[in-house]
């Protein structure tokens, strides 16, 4: 049987690039495009206008007007991601349009096509999802300024109004705060195959640190009433998040930074064994705690 440790020392070097991943940005999607060609003006000028649409019952009869667009004309990754953000935002706007006890089941063809082809390309569900919502809906307003909650805006607006937008966006900087544990994770996984205890350890401490302004970053949440109660169907969504954000950053809290970095040490430290036996020695690793 061939050996494990064999296969580590010889494997690649783990690289963010391979899967869209930035190193500045994480999985953010770096610079997103606030446009279309004008090929598409049909679906930026209903996306423009959602909140109102939606509010006032008429998306559907504008989306049953729209024409039927070809997705070949969408240039590249990032044209791409715009589409499937506003194609998934209109669909389900187009859905629950008339709330959550009288939903379409079906979407016209020229919505449902142009979703589902942009989805298939993209690796996606054809349905609103983090990477739209979030990942794909951040502008900065001043580029040249760091990114804080002053400085973002969003490109599609939704039902909701500051509510959701200031969710949105605080969830766009725990993203930002993920950034050094994500790289923390990719210098752990090369450490592990160049056999490197210094490196690892190195790379936990760091993941640590991100980890910790990653529980920062979610209390903005906390003090800025972003989620209201009452309200559309659409503001008791996002009221929803917001108790699951609650949640988890009060597990987070209750369970304790030291316990979760435990939990991360034991699993480097099954990594390890894969390698060899002179990486499995625990006194390096405590330093950590």
């Amino acid at each position: 049987m061939e050996n494990p440790s064999q296969n580590l020392k010889t494997a690649p070097v783990l690289s963010l690039r391979r899967f869209h991943i930035s190193e500045d940005y994480g999985f953010l999607l770096p610079n997103p495009l606030k446009e279309l060609p004008d090929h598409f003006r049909p679906w930026m000028e209903i996306a423009n206008e959602l909140p109102h649409l939606i509010e006032s019952h008429q998306l559907q009869a504008r989306v049953n007007k729209m024409p039927l667009l070809n997705c070949r004309f969408l240039r590249g990754y990032r044209e791409q991601r715009l589409a499937h953000l506003v194609l998934s935002v209109m669909a389900m706007g187009y859905v629950w349009q008339r709330g959550e006890n009288q939903p379409e089941e079906v979407l016209p063809r020229n919505l449902a096509i142009p979703l589902v082809e942009v989805s298939r390309s993209l690796g996606l569900p054809p349905i609103l999802v983090h990477s739209d919502l979030v990942l794909t809906n951040w502008t900065p307003r001043n580029p040249e300024r760091p990114l804080e909650i002053g400085n973002l805006d969003i490109i599609v607006s939704f039902p909701g109004g500051e509510s959701l937008r200031g969710f949105i966006l605080v969830t766009v900087l725990v993203e930002k705060a993920a950034v050094p544990g994500i790289k923390a994770l990719v210098q752990a996984v090369n450490a592990i195959l160049q056999r490197s205890q210094n490196s690892l350890l190195q790379a936990l401490q760091r993941l640590k640190l991100s980890i910790q302004d990653i529980t920062r970053t979610l209390g903005q949440m906390h003090g800025m009433q972003l989620l209201k109660s009452e309200g559309s169907a659409w503001d008791k969504r996002a009221w929803r998040f917001g108790r699951v954000e609650h949640a988890l950053v009060t597990a987070g809290q209750n369970y304790g930074m030291r316990e979760f970095v435990l939990t991360l040490l034991k699993a480097s430290l099954i990594l390890c064994s894969q390698v060899g036996p002179e990486m499995t020695d625990l006194g390096w690793l405590w330093a950590l705690i």
